[in-house]
């Protein structure tokens, strides 16, 4: 697009301000939901590490539960405990995790973390 007089060209520079103000607000409101991304990202990181610390004072209660305790009982238990941790692991694959030794020597410390499920 070429523009041939001043005329042209100032009302161009208006139209590409306004397209500019758009992108402003937007990039504001990135930084904003950005931020509030990462609060949440360590808030699940805090209660994933409580929840697998719970899950293993619960493990060793159970391992000190005298034997006239239910079989089935514990049995379920066990298996409820089990599927917890994998749920814990399932949700822990969503969030970024540290980077390896490897990588933090070649790129140092950088998110390489892919948040886009279809990416991954």
């Amino acid at each position: 697009m070429e523009l041939s007089t001043l005329e042209e060209c100032t009302d161009h520079f208006e139209e590409l301000s306004n397209e500019y103000k758009i992108l402003e607000a937007l990039n504001k409101d990135y930084l904003t939901k950005l931020e509030q991304v990462t609060e949440l990202q360590e808030k699940c990181v805090k209660q994933i590490a409580h929840q697998r610390y719970q899950l293993t004072v619960l493990s060793k209660s159970m391992k000190k539960l005298s034997p006239s305790a239910p079989s089935e009982s514990v049995e379920k238990l066990k298996s409820n405990l089990w599927k917890r941790r994998e749920n814990l692991a399932d949700i822990e694959q969503t969030l970024p995790k540290e980077n390896g030794r490897y990588l933090k020597i070649i790129l140092g410390n950088v998110n390489v973390s892919i948040l886009n499920k279809n990416d991954k």
